[in-house]
């Protein structure tokens, strides 16, 4: 989180070839969280729509039977 932002395509680790955001291990939720705390100390509206963005991202992962997958954009089955 404190380097450039990744870039699609981007390598990540031996095993995957391309970057593959994850919900795991409070991956996309800590910096939910960090950005929520800017947002409320900041009180700056594109902090707050930075928020916004990353809380729909989760919202629009949620699968039909009410949870969210480890990763998503869904990768295979």
């Amino acid at each position: 989180m404190s380097t450039a932002p990744r870039q699609p395509g981007y390598s990540f680790g031996p095993r995957r070839r391309v970057y593959q955001p994850t919900f795991d291990n409070d991956a996309t939720t800590a910096q939910l969280h960090f950005l929520a705390r800017v947002a409320a100390a900041t009180n700056i509206l594109q902090d707050q729509q930075a928020f916004n963005r990353g809380l729909d991202l989760i919202f629009s992962a949620r699968i039909l039977n009410g949870g969210w997958p480890q990763s998503s954009p869904l990768d295979g089955g």
